[in-house]
């Protein structure tokens, strides 16, 4: 993981030297928004819940997705710019 890492962060740092302390806070968010939902409905931790509570109108699952949602598309598109331009 720790390569996947450094990739995101010198892709990022080549566009601007301040952008992997902007990524951080998505980062830390996408990966630990999920798991305080669940531990705090006292559900398992399973996206497709998350996802279902949130087509049934629950706000903090809908916030929950949208987070996770843009941390997986920003790592996805920036993992792929880079494997791109190589």
């Amino acid at each position: 993981m720790s390569v996947f890492l450094q990739i995101l962060f010198q892709f990022f740092y080549g566009i601007h030297p301040l952008l992997p302390m902007a990524y951080l806070p998505l980062l830390a968010t996408g990966l630990l928004a999920p798991a305080l939902y669940c531990a705090a409905r006292k559900i398992p931790y399973s996206i497709a819940v998350i996802w279902s509570r949130s087509k049934a109108g629950d706000r903090w699952a809908k916030a929950v997705v949208a987070v996770y949602a843009l941390f997986a598309a920003v790592t996805l598109l920036a993992l792929v710019a880079e494997l791109l331009r190589r």
